[in-house]
């Protein structure tokens, strides 16, 4: 009855996004395992949330408006590579079997390739900011610095060992705590010298302005 529950709870949102639930339905009669997971696995969803499910088959992966259907072999979701990566960390905790038992969840761990890949990320997009700042105003700098301090924030989980969160979760750690902020600037969270771009950020950006973003943008506080 649960699993028929979340089977309606998923049509509803694809009506929504208008995507069609015989895709789905053909997944979820292909696959050994379906997972959902994400904020509407967590019930944290607002109206500009994915619904992600995981599927363990043969089949192609499905990226349209509003839907991320993740399709990985049988052989991908017992690698080192998987269950080693943020994703499958996230899953394995948070996730919620509709099919399958998810028996490799008892396996994951989080990879120091999973935590490069995210001081990655945050240096790309930190650079990508410092090279267009003298065209940005405050406002347009403090909205795409959300995204950077949003991936410091699932890069402090991962350096600890912790599952990363749904975003929700992630932005009410940032707003709630001080500490967190000065490891993003005192704890030196990237490698080498990529640190001085934070520094540089930092100078750039209104803190309080940020979490005034991420109230409202993904705590559902106030206006933007």
């Amino acid at each position: 009855m649960l699993i028929n529950s979340y089977k309606i709870q998923i049509k509803g949102v694809l009506n929504k996004v208008n995507f069609p639930y015989s895709s789905f339905s053909n997944l979820y009669n292909q696959s050994e395992e379906v997972v959902l997971f994400g904020s509407c696995a967590t019930n944290s969803q607002n109206i500009q949330s994915d619904i992600d499910i995981l599927f363990v088959c043969e089949e192609e992966s499905i990226r349209a408006p509003g839907v991320d259907f993740i399709c990985t072999s049988r052989n991908k979701i017992n690698s080192k590579e998987w269950l080693g990566s943020e994703i499958a960390n996230h899953i394995a905790k948070y996730g919620i079997w509709l099919k399958g038992k998810g028996s490799w969840r008892e396996k994951v761990f989080i990879s120091s390739l999973s935590i490069e890949n995210k001081q990655k990320i945050i240096v790309k997009r930190v650079s990508h900011i410092l090279a267009k700042k003298e065209k940005l105003n405050s406002d347009q700098l403090n909205r795409l610095s959300v995204d950077v301090f949003l991936n410091l924030g699932r890069l402090w989980f991962l350096i600890n060992g912790k599952a990363v969160p749904v975003t929700k979760s992630v932005s009410k750690e940032m707003v709630d705590s001080d500490s967190l902020w000065n490891w993003f600037f005192l704890g030196k969270p990237l490698r080498g010298n990529n640190n001085s771009l934070l520094t540089e950020l930092r100078n750039l950006v209104d803190k309080k302005e940020v979490i005034k973003i991420l109230k409202t943008k993904y705590l559902g506080e106030g206006k933007a």
